[in-house]
C-alpha cells in the first residue's frame, strides 16, 4: 500500500522519496557536532557519519541520502550542482521512505518522525522526485 502523492507532484515514472531536503554544509555540521575526531576525514565521510547519527538520534533505522529532482518549491540554498555524469541540478535528501512496497511497509510512525523534524530544526518531511531516472535501474 503506498501514501497517497500529491496530486501535482509530476513522478516522471521515479521513485518517489518522502523527506527532507538539506545540503552537505548541514550533513557536515551535525557529524562535526556528534563526531570529535570529524576534522581528519572529508566532507563525504563526514555527511556519511551524519546519516548514522540521525538514525541513532532519531531512532529511525530506515534513513538514506537520497537525491531529487529540483522543483519550484526548492529553496535555492538546498540545491546542489553535482559533478558526476548528468551535472544537472538535484537537491540532497535525508529520505525517511520510498513509495515503493517493500520501503513503505517500513516506514516509521508519526510519532518517530516528529523528533527528526525538530532535529531538521522544525522542517516538516515531503515527498520528492527521485533524481535518478528509472532506466538508471535496469540491467
Amino acid at each position: 500500500m503506498k501514501l497517497a502523492l500529491p496530486t501535482d507532484l509530476e513522478t516522471q515514472g521515479r521513485v518517489c522519496f518522502y523527506g527532507f531536503a538539506v545540503t552537505m554544509e548541514w550533513l557536515v555540521d551535525y557529524a562535526k557536532s556528534h563526531w570529535t575526531d570529524a576534522d581528519q576525514y572529508d566532507d563525504l565521510a563526514k555527511a556519511s557519519a551524519a546519516i548514522k547519527f540521525l538514525r541513532r538520534s532519531s531512532h529511525i533505522s530506515t534513513l538514506q541520502f537520497e537525491s531529487a529532482l529540483v522543483d519550484n518549491t526548492v529553496s535555492t540554498d538546498t540545491i546542489f550542482t553535482p559533478g558526476n555524469r548528468r551535472g544537472e541540478p538535484m537537491v540532497p535528501l535525508i529520505a525517511i521512505f520510498s513509495n515503493e512496497k517493500p520501503s513503505y511497509k517500513k516506514r516509521p510512525s508519526q510519532a518517530e518522525v516528529d523528533p527528526l523534524s525538530q532535529i531538521m530544526g522544525g522542517k516538516k518531511p515531503r515527498w520528492w522526485v527521485d533524481y535518478e531516472d528509472p532506466r538508471s535501474y535496469e540491467c
